[in-house]
């Protein structure tokens, strides 16, 4: 009887770590930096300054208008 106790509270527990342990990691080291990183994508900030500003769409319309990005588009699926 104490054996089948203990191998319930192990299920338990690898259930425990499967559904909320490892979803909880995936939302720290993935989904975060993913938002953040878009977030971060719509201010003008150097990296180092406290002080970010707002810029929305700019930062998109540059890379997009840029000739050299255009190109490299356009070539990486083809290689």
């Amino acid at each position: 009887m104490m054996i089948a106790m203990n191998r319930m509270k192990q299920q338990k527990i690898v259930l425990l770590v499967a559904f909320l342990v490892i979803p909880l990691l995936l939302l720290v080291f993935s989904f975060y930096p993913a938002l953040k990183l878009i977030h971060l994508s719509f201010m003008e900030w150097n990296g180092y300054d406290p002080e970010m500003s707002f810029v929305g769409f700019d930062n998109y319309m540059d890379v997009f208008s840029d000739d050299m990005v255009l190109k490299l588009l356009i070539l990486c699926p083809i290689f």
